[in-house]
């Protein structure tokens, strides 16, 4: 889809979407990181016409939509997660998988089952661990075409292409990767907390697919940051990541993988 925010405006293409969402849930948490989970869910969601939009153009959206919808569904999930320091990993890996099925209440046909997945590794380069290396890779699977766009997989935002804004591309399937080399820089030892702060370096790409679309395109960005971590207990980070659109200052806890 074509980015037309300087002729249009910024919010051509945001949608307001007011949601509530019941998820119970048994979770187990196993030795060394596992972590198995299963949960229900109920959640309404009701998507507002705003006029003057991309959503607002007759045929692109299914008018449905704009009515207040109910969908139940059953969420199965697996995680592993072990990490030298987990607020400022130097060592370890994440991997995770989640299968899902979704069903629109009013309309008993409308369900989809859907897969998501990633994994991710920290290795440290130097003995030190002054400089690492961070990789996460991540895919998002919807199995049939009966949901809701706003149910699809997406790519954009601050934890996977970073130089977009969130959201910015809609599929059926999406993958993306993403690296950082992350470096120490030093600590601040006259202050009240022990802190520790370096800088970020980083890389990524990624696509979504969908039906009747024959795009061939990656989508990548590239940028940096800073980080400071207090305690080893918690590190907030900013960044700046440019894609090929714009440029995107984000501020945050934690690396998000």
């Amino acid at each position: 889809t074509a980015n037309n925010d300087e002729t249009l405006g910024m919010d051509y293409n945001r949608v307001r979407i007011q949601s509530y969402k019941a998820a119970p849930s048994l979770r187990k948490i196993g030795r060394n990181g596992s972590d198995m989970q299963i949960e229900a869910t109920f959640e309404n969601i009701e998507v507002e016409d705003t006029q003057n939009r991309y959503i607002n153009i007759p045929g692109i959206i299914n008018p449905k939509v704009f009515e207040n919808l109910q969908f139940a569904g059953l969420n199965l999930k697996y995680s592993f997660q072990n990490y030298d320091n987990p607020s400022l990993p130097t060592m370890g890996m994440g991997f995770s998988i989640l299968g899902s099925w979704k069903m629109n209440l009013s309309d008993t046909k409308r369900n989809f089952p859907y897969i998501e997945s990633k994994l991710n590794f920290n290795h440290k380069i130097d003995p030190e661990g002054k400089l690492v290396l961070a990789t996460i890779f991540k895919g998002k699977f919807l199995l049939n075409d009966n949901f809701e766009f706003y149910q699809g997989a997406t790519i954009g935002g601050d934890h996977d292409i970073r130089g977009f804004r969130n959201e910015r591309f809609l599929g059926k399937q999406a993958f993306y990767q993403s690296s950082d080399l992350r470096l120490t820089l030093g600590k601040i030892r006259k202050s009240i907390i022990p802190m520790t702060f370096g800088m970020i370096g980083g890389f990524d790409y990624g696509r979504v697919w969908l039906d009747g679309q024959d795009s061939h395109k990656w989508h990548n960005s590239y940028g940096g940051g800073l980080w400071l971590n207090g305690l080893n207990v918690i590190t907030a980070r900013v960044t700046y990541f440019r894609s090929n659109e714009d440029g995107r200052i984000a501020f945050g806890l934690g690396f998000g993988f």
